[in-house]
């Protein structure tokens, strides 16, 4: 099994997010960072489950919040780039490809 890590952009953005739900939603800060966590797991666990969203990047949406994870596997690792909201345009992320 390879193991998740988040690029520093990806780490950013999870970052900010948390911050905007500390901010705007106390209560959810704690499971919107749980819920990233989670992922990261089946991520890690089932690499290949989840579709090809863009080139050879993969994307898992986050329950209950809107969110996305978009990663690629690597020979040694599997990379988050992004941490991204699901109603933000692509150009956000697609400059890390």
């Amino acid at each position: 099994m390879k193991p998740v890590i988040f690029s520093e952009a990806a780490t950013q953005d999870f970052e900010e997010s948390v911050a905007w739900y500390r901010n705007a939603q106390p209560d959810c800060s704690a499971e919107f960072a749980a819920e990233i966590y989670r992922c990261a797991d089946i991520i890690e666990q089932r690499p290949a489950a989840y579709a090809i969203y863009c080139a050879q990047y993969r994307r898992i949406l986050l329950r209950r919040f809107p969110y996305f994870l978009l990663y690629w596997e690597t020979l040694y690792n599997i990379e988050i780039v992004a941490v991204g909201h699901a109603k933000r345009g692509p150009r956000f992320w697609q400059s890390r490809m």
